[in-house]
């Protein structure tokens, strides 16, 4: 319909359709020029983020090193406020074992996670001298001994968790003759 409302005297012009060609042509070649410097900024910008964000502390370099974790002025008493002095109780009872185990996980992240991690990494039995595999076990019992006495700590605080809510549900049992699965399943 639109082709029959044109005049028969107008002819489409086939200088503009090599000028529109042209016309893409270039901005495309500007399209790729601006992709090109914007890449090259962000790798500037990514290299120079890069040496300060991967400068990790050197012990040997500088010995001290800040540790910056907010700290909370306010004690776990303040903080628990009810009417009801029952409920106050159980509540800073429940409070102080939630804070215990998070000292106790993070000891252990910190502590026991890489020396039972990495524990005979990077020594093959060919590469080792005889007498060095007990040298190296004699050197990791004192880090076992540790790793015993702060699995009974976890052990002692879970099962006082446990005993709080079974004294709760009206049951009346003593926590430490279970195991530790059983415990945890009562826990969750």
């Amino acid at each position: 319909m639109a082709v029959e409302t044109l005049s028969p005297d107008w002819e489409f012009d086939r200088v503009d359709d090599g000028s529109q060609k042209i016309h893409a042509e270039v901005q495309l070649k500007n399209y790729g020029k601006f992709l090109e410097e914007y890449t090259s900024q962000l790798r500037r910008i990514e290299d120079a983020l890069d040496d300060s964000i991967g400068d990790v502390w050197d012990f040997n370099l500088d010995p001290i090193a800040l540790k910056l974790l907010p700290y909370e002025q306010s004690s776990l008493l303040e903080l628990i406020k009810t009417e009801n002095k029952v409920l106050n109780k159980v509540i800073t009872v429940y409070a102080a074992l939630c804070c215990e185990i998070k000292k106790l996980k993070y000891e252990a992240e910190t502590k026991f996670y890489n020396g039972l991690l990495f524990y005979g990494e990077g020594a093959t039995d060919s590469s080792m001298v005889e007498g060095d595999c007990q040298i190296q076990m004699g050197r990791f019992i004192s880090f076992l001994q540790l790793s015993s006495m702060m699995v009974r700590v976890s052990q002692g605080s879970i099962q006082k968790q446990v005993s709080h809510r079974i004294l709760q549900k009206g049951r009346l049992k003593r926590a430490t003759i279970w195991s530790s699965s059983t415990i945890l399943g009562h826990i969750f």
